[in-house]
């Protein structure tokens, strides 16, 4: 397990990366049938990130909760949230689907740890390493949707 080039860090908006990866994704989520909500506050404080990282989760994210949609019948929804909190930038991504048994969640981190059938099981583990690096944090909890809700915290650019 190869240790990426180390990130290229700027001051940025982190609502523009987020934006990158849902208009990304919003062709397949149509042909899907899911639908995808924003509740992206427009007010954030900067922070040092690398936005194609950021973007590489964000769409990572959004793809396995679309993935995790499709067994479920009726509304299929995935929201997208941005907000401050103290010293944080706080990101989540919610799902209205099956949800990831609580035995299981400590381990969808590991490195090819998958329960998908065509999954190399590398996509959850890159995208806590990208976050990590950054000096946040990624979790998953249960979902106020009814699905699987992962939370990224990540410091928010302080000027010295």
């Amino acid at each position: 397990f190869a240790k990426p080039a180390e990130p290229k860090f700027d001051l940025i908006d982190i609502n523009v990366p987020i934006l990158e990866a849902v208009d990304l994704s919003n062709t397949t989520l149509h042909k899907k049938k899911i639908s995808i909500r924003q509740k992206l506050d427009k007010n954030l404080p900067h922070c040092h990130a690398e936005p194609n990282l950021i973007e590489e989760v964000i769409l990572n994210l959004i793809n396995n909760a679309a993935d995790a949609l499709l067994v479920k019948k009726g509304n299929r929804v995935i929201e997208v949230s941005s907000n401050a909190m103290h010293d944080k930038l706080v990101l989540s991504i919610d799902d209205n689907g099956p949800g990831i048994p609580r035995d299981l969640r400590q381990k969808i981190f590991e490195p090819f740890f998958t329960t998908k059938e065509n999954s190399t099981g590398i996509g959850l583990s890159l995208c806590h390493r990208i976050i990590t690096d950054h000096k946040g944090t990624l979790k998953v909890v249960s979902s106020e949707l009814g699905g699987t809700k992962f939370i990224i915290e990540m410091p928010v650019f302080i000027q010295s």
